[in-house]
């Protein structure tokens, strides 16, 4: 720390001091407890020159301070003082993601729900905040929607000749003394040059034209009927103690559609490759102050070497398939936007550095495919409706499935039992209505009253399949429930009834 100097006029009067911070980058700000002793006194100022002023001083053989004399006091309080860190952060890199689905599942519950799963990669400095915008249910077509952006080709077409072309106009100088061959090289070099210099003022033009200060967002249309978008922000914030990482800050807001999200679970993964469980922890433990949109992670104690290349493992808790069809992400980096933190005044715009925002080339879809058995309520309980409710997520406006069922009973007991199925109805990929239910249960009560099924040991086995109310043009179902069980629980077959055939 330098020393200063503070005026003797009466009035209010400030003292300045310039403070040498040996590593900036591990500091986003300092708490300092400062203590102000005067040494020498400046007098007889008088001006000389411009910008040059005369004057005497008087060295204290006892430095003065606060108390004396009685009257004279120096209070400088316990100053925050913030460091930025004047670069342009790195960018970050989105390595994959996707849909994590279930496996076998006991429940119909335990079937419909999905979690998505990304991997952030930075390596941050204290003053960089790292910006996550997650978006469900994204229409297709807001993929295409996205603005061109040359700047990264321009730049790369100039990168790739501009050794050799620099060299040709190297000899600019010597164009009086140059021959009509030289001339015509010097004269196409220079043309060259000018195609690529426009190419690369135009595209940074676009890319940066609405300045740094926005919030760039990968364009989305919402989806239609019972599954509208939804899009979270995510800030994720390093603090270092002793040059460890000791705890991660996440905050989260909803910018669209329910707060029925919430927050992930994190695993980071260090340069060399090892992987470590981020466990929650008191939000006010690394200084959240809106413990109902922030949590805080803590590292395994000195374990994560501070201010390395670090890899974020998001997984988001699950979702049920039918209102959350598909996930994207986009990422970008802020840096010394908060330097004194939250609940202080923000830092001055022209301190804030942003970089271009990166995101997903396309949405994860997921694809549940359940092949197991999976219990519904017995047939005699009317069980079609509460099944399409749970697979609908309450609302079956515009949804698209195909249905089947097959008659299932036993032929030998055993654990699993072994058992047969012999296909009865199956629907064509079509609109969910009022009449599906009816329309299935005409078909299995005609087919029961012409084979007349033994029912002990029998089921109607169900093949389910949900597609995107999102994109019409994905073949394939999001979720396929390939056997939902309804007992038949009436008595069984009659002495001279037939069996199955």
């Amino acid at each position: 720390m330098s020393n200063g100097k503070v005026s003797l006029a009466d009035g209010d009067s400030q003292v300045g001091f310039l403070i040498t911070v040996p590593d900036e980058a591990a500091h986003a700000a300092l708490d300092l407890i400062l203590d102000f002793a005067v040494l020498e006194l400046e007098f007889g100022i008088t001006p000389e020159i411009e910008g040059y002023d005369r004057s005497d001083w008087l060295s204290f053989v006892t430095p003065i301070g606060s108390g004396s004399p009685p009257a004279l006091d120096f209070d400088l309080g316990a100053p925050r003082v913030p460091i930025p860190l004047r670069a342009y952060p790195p960018m970050p890199i989105l390595l994959d993601h996707h849909a994590l689905v279930p496996g076998p599942a006991a429940r119909l519950d335990e079937a419909l729900h999905w979690q998505y799963r990304l991997s952030v990669q930075h390596q941050s400095a204290e003053q960089d905040t790292v910006e996550l915008r997650v978006s469900y249910n994204q229409s297709p077509s807001s993929t295409a929607a996205a603005p061109d952006d040359d700047l990264f080709t321009a730049l790369a077409q100039y990168t790739a000749v501009s050794a050799p072309l620099l060299g040709l106009l190297a000899g600019l100088p010597d164009w009086e003394q140059a021959g009509t061959d030289r001339r015509t090289a010097l004269t196409n070099a220079l043309g060259t040059y000018r195609t690529l210099a426009s190419a690369v003022a135009q595209a940074w033009t676009t890319h940066w034209g609405q300045g740094p200060a926005t919030a760039p967002a990968v364009p989305a249309i919402a989806g239609g009927g019972p599954v509208p978008e939804a899009i979270h922000r995510y800030t994720l914030g390093l603090d270092a103690e002793d040059g460890w990482y000791a705890t991660l800050r996440l905050t989260h807001t909803v910018e669209s559609g329910p707060d029925d999200v919430g927050l992930p679970e994190i695993v980071c993964v260090t340069e060399a490759g090892d992987r470590y469980d981020l466990t929650p922890v008191d939000p006010e433990s690394c200084g959240c102050t809106d413990t109902d949109h922030c949590q805080c992670y803590a590292f395994p104690f000195q374990t994560v070497e501070a201010f390395t290349l670090l890899t974020c493992e998001l997984t988001f808790p699950p979702v049920h398939v039918a209102a959350y069809q598909n996930a994207s992400a986009n990422a970008r980096v802020t840096r010394n936007a908060r330097l004194l933190g939250a609940g202080r005044p923000d830092t001055a715009p022209a301190f804030v550095y942003r970089t271009p925002t990166v995101g997903y080339r396309e949405p994860v879809v997921p694809f549940i495919d359940i092949t197991g058995a999976i219990p519904i309520d017995p047939w005699s309980n009317e069980p079609l409706a509460p099944m399409f409710a749970a697979v609908f997520d309450g609302d079956p406006t515009d949804r698209t499935i195909a249905i089947g069922a097959r008659y299932e009973y036993t032929l030998v007991p055993a654990e699993p039992p072994v058992t047969a199925l012999l296909p009865v109805v199956q629907s064509t990929v079509g609109l969910y209505d009022s009449t599906t239910i009816p329309t299935l249960t005409s078909a299995l009560d005609g087919w029961s009253t012409r084979e007349r099924p033994a029912t002990t040991d029998g089921a109607w086995a169900f093949r389910l399949s949900l597609y995107s109310s999102l994109d019409s043009a994905l073949r394939r179902p999001i979720l396929q429930l390939k056997c939902l069980s309804s007992s038949l629980t009436s008595v069984g077959r009659r002495p001279d009834e037939p069996g199955p055939s």
